[in-house]
């Protein structure tokens, strides 16, 4: 198995960027054994989010502030994208995911009654 590894070094300015200075906040508050999980992730993601639009990544961090919310992200994604509704598409989606995970808790539930 080939060990390589590509180390990335980037630089975040919270003096000068209120998102960078969030940023900082968050990573801050992670658990120190969490914190190179999170980086490794992000890079990912960044990747994947800019493969779907490239202008994605650049929206997204110049919109991330205090007051930015899943709502915000959806109206990005929509304007984006083109695709309209894209949080009522999520709404209906987790929705569904919530009744079937409930009929499966259930179901354990009653077998577990039948023991």
């Amino acid at each position: 198995m080939n060990n390589s590894r590509k180390k990335i070094t980037a630089y975040l300015h919270p003096s000068i960027y209120q998102q960078d200075k969030k940023a900082i906040d968050f990573i801050d508050n992670l658990p120190s054994q969490l914190k190179g999980d999170f980086y490794r992730q992000a890079i990912i993601t960044a990747a994947a989010v800019s493969q779907i639009d490239s202008r994605l990544l650049g929206l997204i961090s110049t919109f991330y502030s205090k007051e930015f919310d899943i709502n915000n992200l959806y109206s990005i994604l929509e304007q984006t994208t083109g695709r309209e509704k894209i949080s009522q598409s999520v709404e209906l989606k987790h929705e569904a995911t919530n009744e079937f995970s409930s009929e499966k808790n259930l179901s354990a539930r009653l077998s577990n009654l039948k023991r």
